[in-house]
């Protein structure tokens, strides 16, 4: 299955929810090997949304992240370039521990659920993804909604 990742039908349902109710415009982001991981999210979404996945150079990129208002994703590499460049992360974490290799500084949130193969570390999940199914949209929603904008605004 590869490295655990939150389920895309609950990533379309919060790009949905920003664009409706915070009119925050959203911009998917990935490497190449994700665009097609993405378009299957933009086709369950209601709301128009961008998907630049494999389309940025890693400047670009960086440059992308930091003018956003925050950023929401896996642990990634791009979670670490958008802690770099001062952009506030929502990062949703499954086995690895973001005490160790969470996003560095301040203003960050980090949604983790400890289930019974919390830390497993494992590249390939045997329990059918529990611990990033067990990451709800509207968790992510409050944890949205408690950070607040870059400018204090929503």
């Amino acid at each position: 299955m590869g490295k655990q990742k939150w389920e895309p039908t609950r990533f379309a349902a919060l790009a949905d929810w920003l664009i409706r109710e915070k009119k925050i415009p959203v911009v998917f982001v990935g490497s190449k090997g994700e665009r097609e991981e993405v378009d299957r999210i933009l086709q369950q979404m209601k709301q128009p949304a961008m998907n630049l996945a494999g389309k940025t150079t890693l400047p670009e990129l960086a440059e992308l992240i930091r003018q956003a208002r925050f950023f929401v994703c896996n642990d990634s590499g791009p979670m670490h370039l958008a802690a770099a460049v001062g952009t506030p992360v929502v990062a949703l974490f499954g086995p690895t521990d973001p005490r160790k290799i969470g996003p560095y500084g301040a203003g960050h949130t980090v949604i983790r659920k400890e289930v019974g193969c919390a830390g497993c570390r494992r590249n390939s999940c045997v329990r059918g993804n529990e611990c990033m199914k067990a990451i709800s949209v509207d968790e992510v929603v409050q944890a949205i909604e408690n950070r607040g904008g870059r400018d204090g605004n929503q």
